[in-house]
């Protein structure tokens, strides 16, 4: 929890506290309990932002708040139309306060499960600190924490709070940028792919960052070796927190002139390479109840594009594979979460890698972002319990149009997205890397920096909902602040008249 976002809270409740309980600082002495018109959303607003935003102390201060601002309404005089409003306010804050969802990654408190549980989920230490990505809380064997006392998804093994991640696909691109992402917030990081001297490089980057690094070479397609690897991991490292599958294949070229080897080669990859993932982090993770499974998904995972047909089969089924997961840990009452994080167009060196029968070079579907910027949100949503992370404006809309007009999305895509995977340049015979890796290091970004954005709003958006929800609440707040003054001067008027 941020300075700023403690500061906004502390702000909200003392003006809704000053409104609700001090009416002669504002002006409101001897005026009619139209104050409650006024008073009711700005409570309601710190109720909002303290259930989203901030710690359990203020999730219940905003709930006692919304159940004397009931009080309040119910036993004062005044107009029937603001006393009711003041309840109906006063109810919804206490509502909303207490059963709010808690994002486990910090300490957050509160909700009704707080309520049924006898160890509060609050992990606030004499010092005051709490875990955090920074500073988590750490487990020994020697001195083992209590599953219900740690908050994070992905718990720490060692007195040094560091965190275990595996990332397929490490080699380049994404896979390379999301060990950076957590090489920064010194994780150890096993790299897994197949090229061995681009891993090397990767991992002489991670430990650069901050970071341990294991390299790993093997290819995702085989179950065996991917189970080999976490087994790897965990013997020299303890336990896996985190497991990003990120590795993938593809295959630019219309279905009429694609062969099946090309579908089942994908496949293998791009799918059942998430699969033997998730088989190998499962097996290690259920029986302590605890970690965090991160795929890497796509728009195209919901909204396919021509001249990938192999590749956005294989995202679709990733989604429908994680889903099926998801019923079943929720059904066993799993700590274990599982979570997509879908994709815009990333400026990676996939595009100079992978198999084309494109008469052009190929591209990604502008507009363009960084694979830090996917990074980013990987991070981010591996210690979240989000369902699925949308990533970028483009993502969010490809999602929505498939949802409300798929027939007029495929138009749309035929005319677009046939040459909008295209460059300007011609063709160029080059060896892929469907079957083999492509010798030499191929870095993390392609040759798009120049259109790529380094930022994305709808990210912003989605990674600071509770800010988001605070200016809606306080737009809220404006609006019936407008409206209840103007009720209260026509309820005073006509009192003067009669």
């Amino acid at each position: 929890m941020t300075l700023g976002t403690r500061l906004g809270a502390l702000v909200v409740a003392v003006l809704g506290g000053l409104l609700l309980f001090a009416p002669d600082a504002f002006g409101y002495a001897g005026k009619s309990r139209s104050l409650q018109l006024v008073a009711g959303p700005l409570v309601a607003a710190t109720g909002i932002v303290g259930s989203w935003a901030v710690t359990a102390r203020v999730r219940w201060a905003a709930a006692a708040v919304g159940v004397m601002l009931v009080v309040t309404s119910a036993f004062a005089d005044g107009p029937p139309v603001a006393l009711a409003i003041g309840v109906a306010g006063g109810i919804a804050v206490a509502l909303v306060a207490l059963v709010a969802p808690m994002d486990v990654h910090t300490s957050f408190g509160g909700g009704w499960t707080t309520l049924l549980r006898s160890t509060p989920t609050t992990t606030d230490d004499p010092t005051g600190e709490s875990a955090s990505p920074q500073h988590p809380i750490s487990a020994s064997p020697q001195h083992p924490i209590p599953d219900q006392e740690v908050p994070s998804m992905a718990r720490t093994n060692d007195s040094n709070g560091t965190e275990v991640v595996v990332v397929t696909g490490a080699s380049a691109g994404l896979g390379r940028a999301i060990a950076h992402a957590f090489a920064d917030h010194g994780a150890r990081v096993a790299l897994i792919a197949r090229n061995e001297a681009a891993l090397q490089k990767a991992a002489d980057e991670v430990r650069q960052r901050g970071g341990e690094a294991m390299v790993i070479v093997a290819d995702v397609a085989d179950a065996g070796a991917i189970d080999d690897a976490a087994s790897q991991v965990e013997e020299a490292w303890g336990p896996i927190d985190i497991w990003v599958n990120d590795a993938m294949v593809s295959v630019f070229s219309p279905v009429r002139e694609m062969a099946a080897d090309e579908y089942r080669r994908v496949t293998d990859v791009t799918y059942l390479g998430y699969v033997h993932g998730t088989l190998a982090a499962l097996k290690r993770m259920l029986p302590r109840d605890r970690g965090s499974i991160v795929q890497v998904g796509s728009a195209l995972a919901y909204r396919s594009i021509p001249l990938q047909s192999a590749y956005c089969a294989a995202k679709h089924a990733i989604i429908g594979f994680t889903d099926s997961l998801r019923t079943e840990l929720i059904h066993d009452g799993s700590r274990v979460h599982v979570t997509v994080v879908n994709m815009p167009a990333l400026n990676t060196p996939q595009f100079g890698l992978v198999r084309s029968r494109l008469p052009r070079q190929a591209q990604p579907v502008p507009p363009i972002f960084d694979p830090e910027v996917g990074a980013q949100a990987v991070y981010w949503a591996a210690h979240r319990r989000h369902r699925e992370v949308q990533v970028g404006a483009p993502t969010m809309l490809a999602l929505l149009g498939q949802k409300l007009v798929p027939g007029f999305m495929d138009r749309y895509m035929a005319h677009n997205a046939w040459d909008g995977q295209m460059t300007s340049e011609p063709a160029r015979e080059r060896p892929d890397n469907l079957f083999e890796p492509v010798p030499g290091d191929h870095g993390t970004h392609g040759a798009f920096d120049d259109r790529a954005h380094d930022w994305s709003p709808g990210l912003w958006v989605v990674e600071h909902l509770h800010l988001v929800g605070a200016a809606i609440a306080w737009v809220v707040v404006i609006a019936s602040a407008g409206v209840g003054a103007m009720i209260a001067r026509s309820l005073d008027k006509e009192g003067r008249q009669r």
